[in-house]
């Protein structure tokens, strides 16, 4: 399991025994863990990914850490939103794309900021060279978030905004 830190938030990636016991025992999952039960997670997306990434963990076509992410407030451990990772190969660029959900009552706070920024960074130190995200176009805040993380603008349609974010040696 990789935790990642920040100063509002920390993160860490679901291995295949808590991706399991989300399916199955949800409640079980917070008791053993001592956080704090939050109603609104997992999203539906959340939930619908986990079989897909365990199964995938299990005939080892997937590294954990490019999957399915819990992001939790440093101060209570509450769990706030998750982050998603998928990691792809195109052009000979080792990239990844990139989605995350803040639960609305933790949204405006800075977490998403955080989370984007500490992946981010994590990215790096994996040998990533190109992340990619996209977002609603109604979704301002969550352009934003990616535009604070240095991400840009690629595209556009009738539905989404696209952005990446090419990663280089300070």
């Amino acid at each position: 399991m990789y935790i990642l830190k920040g100063s509002k938030v920390f993160m860490e990636s679901i291995d295949l025994q808590s991706a399991s016991q989300l399916l199955l025992e949800k409640e079980a999952f917070f008791v053993q863990r001592q956080i704090p039960i939050e109603l609104n997670w997992p999203s539906v997306a959340f939930q619908a990914f986990l079989p897909i990434y365990m199964e995938q963990l299990e005939i080892g076509s997937h590294l954990e850490g490019y999957g399915p992410w819990i992001i939790r407030k440093h101060k209570t451990e509450q769990i706030v939103g998750e982050m998603y990772i998928k990691k792809v190969r195109e052009n000979g660029w080792d990239e990844f794309d990139l989605g995350y959900h803040i639960i609305e009552t933790y949204r405006n706070n800075g977490y998403a900021t955080e989370a984007v920024s500490l992946v981010t960074e994590w990215a790096f130190q994996h040998q990533i060279k190109k992340i990619t995200a996209y977002c609603e176009r109604l979704n301002v805040a969550s352009q934003h978030v990616l535009i604070k993380n240095n991400f840009y603008e690629i595209g556009v349609d009738e539905e989404f905004i696209y952005f990446e974010k090419l990663l280089e040696k300070k």
